[in-house]
């Protein structure tokens, strides 16, 4: 009788360790200049431990222009993607100076309000143009598997947008379960 109550125990234990760990919550955050997001739907495929890996988050958020505009509702999509083709192990640190190395795009919006109107300055800033001097990103992969894994880490950089101005990239951090290529 023991026996069986000590069995059904370690089961019940292995059983809320499976749960937990497929409830981990899965996320992309960073700050923009100051301004804080957090995604939570979001993927990391990969085409081997050693090969090409995307990095993703996405949202949409809806923004209110107030009672006196048409349509007073807009959807507007905010994300991050950052791709990497490490050249050897993903664990460690990637630097890169130019989207030939290791593209990134972070896109988001600002609301201006003037008076009785709200304008909206949608945002997106890379590493495709600009002095590679002055633009910097690195991503460092505390933890890398294959499929299923917990792929964890940090990142940060400056970006510029269409127009020249530079963005600094801060408190960047993720923890997504890596996927298949699709």
């Amino acid at each position: 009788m023991y026996t069986k109550k000590v069995i059904l125990g370690i089961i019940l234990l292995l059983f809320i360790a499976f749960l937990s760990q497929a409830q981990e919550e899965q996320f992309i955050s960073f700050s923009v200049n100051g301004k804080t997001f957090k995604f939570t739907d979001v993927k990391l495929q990969s085409q081997g431990e050693e090969d090409f890996i995307h990095l993703e988050g996405l949202k949409t958020e809806r923004v209110d222009f107030g009672e006196n505009h048409y349509p007073r509702y807009r959807d507007i999509e905010v994300g991050i993607t950052i791709e990497l083709s490490p050249d050897s192990s993903v664990i460690g640190t990637h630097t890169a100076h130019s989207s030939d190395i290791m593209p990134v795009y972070v896109s988001w919006y600002e609301a201006v309000k003037e008076q009785d109107q709200t304008e909206i300055k949608e945002i997106l800033t890379s590493m495709d143009s600009g002095d590679v001097e002055s633009q910097e990103f690195s991503i460092t992969f505390e933890n890398f598997g294959p499929k299923g894994t917990l792929a964890q880490g940090t990142f940060k950089g400056c970006l510029l947008d269409e127009e020249g101005n530079s963005y600094n990239i801060t408190e960047g951090k993720f923890a997504v379960r890596v996927t298949d290529m699709e």
